[in-house]
């Protein structure tokens, strides 16, 4: 009985949380929005060069002057992260692109996600550094949106920053962004036993 009426207590949840449409760019045909929202750089369009061969995001920067890129977009309505689970990204670094630290220590420089409100609130997802040679193949890279969540972002980016110059200019591809909303229906198990794992109740 507790069983069940757990299981109705969520499910009448679930009904208010209906889940959202994922958010994605995958730049196969245009940039679809996005620009620098810091940093600087160069941004274009690379219409072979995506992961798969199609189009892609590419973003240039010389790593003297500019030693940060911030591509990001506006996004098109109002976000509430409690709505969505987590943000994923296809990155690939040119291999000839000059890396941080000394003997490139410090790879490519760090790596974040970032939604951001009206008033530019800095809701960081944080990856850390990324490094050659895995970095030079197409590496999917995922952020869980975590709490507490905030509601009406406007903005989403990447930031990629060096602490300090590269050893030269930096090539860098970016494909399949997606924003993946918090999966409905959701599937749950009560756990009574040890026995009760393959006993899924889906809710609908």
């Amino acid at each position: 009985m507790l069983t069940l009426t757990g299981a109705f207590a969520l499910a009448g949840y679930a009904s208010l949380c209906q889940a959202q449409n994922a958010i994605n760019y995958t730049f196969d045909s245009d940039v679809q929005g996005w620009g620098s929202l810091g940093g600087g750089g160069t941004y274009s369009w690379n219409a072979t060069n995506g992961n798969g061969g199609a189009g892609c995001l590419q973003v240039d920067f010389d790593g003297t002057t500019t030693v940060e890129i911030d591509p990001g977009v506006t996004l098109a309505a109002p976000l509430n992260e409690a709505q969505y689970l987590s943000v994923s990204v296809d990155i690939m670094v040119d291999p000839s692109s000059g890396t941080t630290g000394t003997g490139g220590s410090g790879g490519y420089g760090n790596l974040q996600a970032v939604f951001r409100d009206a008033s530019y609130s800095w809701d960081s997802m944080w990856y850390g550094a990324v490094f050659p040679p895995a970095a030079n193949s197409w590496v999917t890279y995922t952020f869980i949106i975590p709490q507490p969540y905030k509601t009406g972002e406007q903005t989403f980016q990447f930031q990629l920053q060096g602490s300090a110059g590269y050893s030269g200019p930096v090539k860098v591809f970016i494909d399949n962004v997606k924003v993946t909303p918090v999966p409905n229906p959701w599937v749950i198990d009560a756990f009574t036993s040890d026995t009760s794992g393959t006993s899924d109740r889906s809710m609908t």
